[in-house]
């Protein structure tokens, strides 16, 4: 039997010739593949002279690959082959799915982004591109591991020879590579910021009149209404860039916003200070270049929103004004409705909120439709009108969001073969009709409307092809005031920061508020003819690239600033936002009553994490992204030995490091306050926690780094759920504070 064993062994099937043509078809399939995403997407970003380098540094990659083969054992050349080309790909056709999107590349907008409702939209947006990177994926993964045994193979000496020349040519022609674009664009993303700045550096800033350095807390300023004061009703237009609005190519693309851009703009037109929406809205609500970069978790958590800046709702509601918020989008995406809560609006309504009243999503579309949007405008107004109280209500649309949305109330443009152009046309009918309803309900009468753009349209292809690359580099927005007080007009130039002060004073409102780059439009001021924003500068209504050179040391920056002095204004502005965002509670042991956590019994309610008064459930992130407080899983929050809160982190319950004995960094933490939510009773909670047999869903402790000492906290149940409340023996153990 051994015998006829061996014998069927050695009769098997022999391993296959190694293949030359084989191998020389597979990989000239394989390096277009890698090229083509890559050098298309070089285009769209107006990076073409890096196109002749990206095809010689994808060369060097793929030689790279090919070079494997020769100096690793076959499954494990296979096996990397396999990962490198997928990452390749995988990294180049999200390159070129970025540019035909937004015509940028990876940049930090890209971290802004990431979030499950991204991924959700981008799913229902553009699924087949999706599903064609996937199906890509696959294929080229199957091709190497099917025919990687067949293939010829270089030599040990030939894959050295390969490799080295290889290198050299890749590390040459980097820049042009998406794989060092998403690094160096992660690297700078997670690079801790500059906070401080030297005093003499500061006072060269006050020198310069191009910005405000002192700025008072919104606690310490005075606001005094007029006797009668004006509503005021702020509408946001997604996109909505002048140049877009009444286009000589498309007639009557958008003519009734054209026709108030000509008879009712306060100024002939602002210049953007945003690209994305969420800095469209705070930019102009603040006056200032909030910092969207890692380190200000781009608003979530509540700790980057800059609570005590006073920005234009802080002074409404310091004047009295009851403030409602309503958007077609989610509130979570980047804080937006952190950021409203905190600066004094009273009402946020999103997508969740909606489909809670019964609203929800088109078919086709993205968020509430612009249609239901500013049909239920009115029914908040008259809740607002009700009230007794002035107000403001703000609304932002979606219609013209990328790549588009129509609406069945809406007639589309001409022949309607064009999605955004039918969007455009649409958005302006459905504007039209708000208008003449405000006008009939009689709104206009007692109200200011102002009308102004997020920020203008992505310079992507579609956009160029439909506008021109003219149109799209023209980021002007406009400011459009109707209603009462709106008899007001200037000839300065402006941007999107100035929008508070201007309104402020439009409605006459007597304020000692300042803003850090936001002036009124309706003052005289030096200075107005230079404009910064993250990316591109406009000096003298021309946008300027900040040059090389290097920084103003004993005289006043002037415009236009060179590259360092952007660089030193943006770090000014960026630590305005830290010392304005409210302070972290402490936890103190001689209150240790005022630390205590709220759990609903409903999954769905929020709970609240009390320390030392001060609510902590809104100011977890998950993914760079705001929390809500009713996720179940771990939440944690660290503290010092003086009981200065440190840093708070959550873990999903799904996730292992839930689990972990040292489930938060020990450096400099004294003690940790763990508290547990979960939706299913027979999950328990971590065994370091010490929970009671009472607990199944929810329960709290707190615990020094080494888990050697831990104390839950007495819960008591309620109608509610549950409570649980911090003794004073209990945090004495962990924490000194005496």
């Amino acid at each position: 039997m051994k015998e006829a064993g061996d014998q069927t062994r050695r009769s098997g099937p022999a391993n296959p010739k190694p293949s030359i043509p084989l191998a020389v078809a597979f990989w000239a399939v394989i390096f277009p593949a890698c090229v083509i995403p890559n050098e298309m997407a070089l285009q769209d970003v107006a990076m073409p002279d890096l196109r002749l380098a990206g095809i010689f540094g994808t060369l060097a990659l793929v030689a790279i690959v090919f070079s494997l083969f020769g100096l690793l054992r076959p499954r494990l050349a296979t096996a990397l082959a396999v990962v490198v080309l997928s990452i390749m790909l995988l990294v180049r056709f999200l390159f070129y799915g970025l540019a035909e999107f937004s015509g940028f590349g990876f940049t930090s907008d890209v971290f802004i982004h990431m979030e499950v409702e991204s991924v959700r939209v981008a799913w229902e947006q553009y699924r087949l591109m999706i599903l064609a990177l996937l199906g890509v994926l696959v294929v080229a993964a199957g091709i190497v591991i099917l025919l990687a045994r067949r293939m010829a193979r270089p030599s040990r000496r030939v894959g050295l020879a390969i490799l080295v020349p290889a290198a050299v040519v890749a590390l040459t022609c980097h820049k042009a590579m998406p794989e060092w674009m998403l690094a160096e664009s992660a690297y700078e993303w997670y690079q801790p910021k500059r906070l401080d700045m030297p005093e003499a550096e500061q006072q060269r800033w006050r020198n310069s009149g191009l910005v405000n350095v002192d700025l008072k807390k919104k606690s310490d300023i005075t606001v005094e209404p007029p006797e009668h004061p004006r509503n005021l009703i702020l509408l946001y237009i997604e996109s909505g860039g002048l140049r877009v609005i009444d286009p000589p190519k498309y007639p009557r693309l958008m003519p009734n916003l054209a026709r108030l851009v000509r008879e009712r703009s306060l100024v002939p037109s602002i210049h953007a200070s945003s690209y994305i929406t969420i800095e469209g809205i705070v930019n102009s609500q603040c006056g200032t270049l909030f910092p969207f970069e890692r380190d200000s978790e781009s608003l979530t958590g509540l700790d980057g929103a800059a609570e005590e800046m006073p920005c234009l709702g802080d002074v409404l509601h310091a004047a009295g004004y009851r403030q409602s918020y309503l958007g077609g989008a989610g509130l979570s995406f980047a804080g937006k409705g952190n950021f409203l809560r905190a600066h004094g609006y009273d009402k946020q309504m999103g997508m969740r909120e909606w489909v809670e009243q019964g609203l929800n999503q088109r078919p086709g579309t993205w968020g509430l439709s612009d249609a239901d949007l500013f049909e239920q405008s009115f029914v908040e107004l008259a809740a607002l009108r009700r009230s007794g109280q002035p107000f403001n209500l703000t609304l932002l649309t979606i219609g013209t969001h990328l790549p588009g949305f129509f609406y069945e109330e809406c007639s589309p443009y001409g022949a309607g073969n064009e999605r955004f152009l039918n969007a455009l046309h649409c958005t302006d009918q459905l504007i039209r009709r708000w208008l003449d309803r405000l006008e009939a309900e009689g709104y206009l009468k007692d109200s200011l409307v102002v009308i102004t753009g997020d920020h203008n349209v992505f310079p992507n292809p579609e956009m160029q092809r439909l506008f021109g690359k003219d149109a799209i580099a023209d980021r002007r927005l406009p400011f459009i005031v109707l209603g009462d007080g709106s008899n007001a007009s200037s000839d300065l130039d402006g941007a999107g920061v100035d929008l508070a002060p201007t309104v402020l004073d439009l409605l006459r409102i007597r304020h000692d508020a300042q803003f850090a780059l936001g002036r009124s439009l309706l003052k005289r001021e030096p200075n107005r003819n230079y404009f910064v924003s993250r990316y591109i500068d406009i000096f003298n209504n021309e946008p300027v690239d900040p040059a090389h050179g290097p920084c103003s040391e004993n005289v006043a920056p002037s415009p236009p600033l060179n590259i360092c002095d952007k660089k030193s204004l943006l770090t000014l502005l960026r630590i305005q936002n830290a010392a304005f965002s409210r302070p972290s509670a402490k936890l103190r042991c001689e209150r240790a009553e005022r630390t205590r956590i709220l759990i609903p019994d409903s999954i769905e309610q929020p709970m609240r994490i009390l320390v030392d008064g001060v609510d902590q459930a809104l100011r977890f992130s998950w993914m760079e992204r705001t929390l809500h407080e009713s996720m179940p899983g771990l939440y944690l929050i660290a503290f010092d030995q003086e009981g200065n809160l440190l840093q708070r982190k959550f873990y999903p319950e799904e996730e292992k490091s839930a689990y972990s004995k040292r489930p938060i960094d020990p450096d400099g933490t004294k003690g940790i306050l763990a508290v547990w939510r979960s939706t299913n009773p027979f999950v328990r909670p971590p065994a370091w926690m010490h929970a009671s047999s009472r607990a199944k869903t929810a329960t709290a402790t707190l615990l020094d780094t080494r888990g050697t000492v831990a104390r839950p906290l007495n819960q008591h149940a309620s109608d509610a759920g549950s409570e649980f409340v911090l003794d004073r023996n209990s945090c004495d153990l962990i924490i000194s504070t005496r």
